[in-house]
């Protein structure tokens, strides 16, 4: 438990001494594995439960990151902007290009 709370400690204080760094990173790590989530959800869309939880840790792990940055970044505004501008951009991707393409489809 002492090495989660030093990994803890290690993590916000290195994201206030370079946040744009850890911006991008945690950033890229915590997309790139919900895009892997959700890419198993399309594979098992048949299977419910593997389905549901790979959707669900997915937006969990995006939802956390975000909640992260927003909480404890607290030293460069410009980094709170590139997070911000992220966000709505992934936003965005998510919401809108499934209704254009469902809708190309028809």
């Amino acid at each position: 438990m002492n090495t989660v709370i030093r990994f803890w400690d290690w993590y916000l204080n290195t994201l206030n001494r370079k946040p744009i760094l850890i911006t991008f990173v945690s950033g890229v790590l915590a997309y790139g594995v919900a895009l892997v989530c959700s890419l198993i959800a399309i594979i098992f869309t048949h299977d419910g439960w593997i389905y549901s939880f790979s959707c669900l840790f997915g937006a969990s792990l995006v939802l956390g990151y975000h909640w992260v940055m927003s909480r404890f970044q607290i030293s460069n505004s410009f980094s709170q902007f590139l997070h911000l501008s992220g966000a709505l951009v992934f936003m965005w991707m998510a919401l809108a290009m499934p209704i254009r393409f469902s809708l190309l489809m028809d």
